[in-house]
């Protein structure tokens, strides 16, 4: 709790890897973590780019 006080990013360091906070802009400031940086393992590699072109998409959707 301390740390998300501080910083609501450091939530990515943590299980969820999706974070949702108020944009100053008052919109909503989505950020997600890159999953091919999650999986380094090189039999990860396609798992990790199918998902994290599938959370790209997800947020040019969320973009419009």
């Amino acid at each position: 709790h301390q740390a998300l006080s501080i910083d609501p990013a450091a939530s990515l360091l943590i299980p969820c890897n999706v974070v949702l906070e108020p944009a100053q802009n008052g919109g909503t400031r989505i950020s997600i973590v890159d999953p091919r940086e999650l999986m380094s393992d090189v039999r990860l590699a396609d798992l990790a780019e199918d998902a994290a072109a599938r959370l790209t998409a997800a947020l040019e959707l969320l973009d419009r």
